[in-house]
């Protein structure tokens, strides 16, 4: 089968473009001849919260790819659309994750529509995270030119259903990252390269630091812990990723509670040859989320073999046969700290048994 993927690859940074880039591999794997159509400029520098858009890793997934879109440049549109078009292409995948996207959609899918081409969405979150007045309007009018949806949770599914009642919709769990494992370290010498202790258990908070991310839920948790005479020598949280929001405000809260012993930052994009070092340090992966549908990270410390604590946020109906992920309540602090409590006191960690989901399945939902 002729396919056509749309989305960040390399040298882009994040989540979408490891995602993008691990279903290009996989569809590549199943035999298809598969062509990856990516940008020339994702986000302008004004428009990105972040240092730089741009993966600074020494490690990565390179996928050959024509560099073609410019976010804000309609030309650049058009030649996307002439080299879809001259490839003659079965299916074409876009990723949907965020309303800047909205005017190239409100172009490209229209204009494919016409022609009679299969599409299918990987819808990521109907609406984004921040989303505007416009989105609830907006979003579902770029979205009816999908021919196949495919998500990641129970909420996205029941999001589409409500606004498309006839159209195809698959929900499968997000595959787990399976090539970072081969190069775990021992868990003493990953905790000896970021300064702690072989004997402190290490509480991981991974990935871009934004509101959403219930980080305030969790230095909360951390002093619910202090509380209870469990000392900074028996515990440390790792927040290890970028803050795309005032860090000052986490810093003043951590003063205030007096848990400055128990927190160490590293306010960076972490590079995926550095990834192994947190993970592997790591005994216990937490995502506190306030809002939101899904974790990357989380797909990362499962890969792990983790035990992972999430809020019922991003918890789906999916992850109830993971032996080694437990749920807590948004926003409760004091129930999350139990929690934590809990695992680090027992010495018997859980032993996934479920069959983790996987690259080539996404691969062969998306074509079916």
């Amino acid at each position: 089968m002729k396919i056509i993927v749309v989305g960040p690859v390399f040298p882009y940074r994040g989540g979408i473009a490891h995602y993008n880039s691990s279903l290009i591999l996989a569809l590549r794997q199943l035999g298809h001849d598969v062509k990856s159509i990516s940008y020339s400029r994702q986000y302008p520098k004004i428009f990105y919260p972040g240092k730089s858009d741009k993966d600074p890793s020494l490690e990565t997934l390179v996928i050959d790819s024509e560099m073609i879109i410019d976010s804000i440049n309609p030309i650049t549109w058009i030649k996307c659309a002439y080299s879809i078009l001259k490839y003659t292409p079965d299916r074409v995948i876009f990723h949907w994750w965020t309303s800047f996207w909205l005017p190239f959609y409100l172009f490209i899918l229209p204009y494919l529509k016409n022609k009679n081409i299969n599409l299918v969405g990987i819808i990521h979150n109907v609406y984004p995270h921040e989303n505007s007045i416009y989105d609830k309007w907006l979003v579902p009018i770029v979205l009816t030119a999908f021919d196949h949806f495919v998500v990641h949770s129970e909420k996205e599914f029941m999001k589409l259903k409500k606004i498309f009642h006839s159209k195809k919709i698959s929900k499968y769990l997000h595959p787990v990252y399976d090539t970072l494992p081969k190069h775990k370290i021992d868990i003493t010498c990953a905790k000896q390269k970021l300064g702690i202790n072989h004997n402190t258990n290490v509480l991981l908070m991974f990935g871009i630091i934004r509101k959403y991310k219930g980080l305030e839920i969790l230095l909360n948790a951390i002093d619910f812990i202090s509380k209870n005479k469990i000392s900074a020598e028996n515990i440390k949280l790792v927040v290890a990723g970028e803050f795309w929001e005032p860090k000052e405000k986490y810093v003043t809260q951590i003063n205030e509670l007096g848990i400055s012993e128990y927190v160490i930052f590293h306010d960076r994009y972490i590079p995926n040859e550095e990834i192994s070092d947190f993970f592997s340090a790591a005994d216990l992966f937490i995502a506190p989320y306030t809002e939101g549908t899904q974790s990357g990270a989380l797909n990362i410390a499962l890969a792990w073999g983790l035990n992972c604590i999430v809020s019922s946020s991003i918890y789906d109906e999916g992850l109830s046969d993971f032996s080694n992920i437990y749920k807590f309540e948004k926003g409760n602090a004091d129930e999350l700290g139990q929690i934590i409590i809990k695992l680090i006191k027992n010495e018997n960690k859980e032993k996934n048994t479920v069959i983790l989901p996987s690259w080539e399945h996404l691969a062969i939902i998306c074509l079916s």
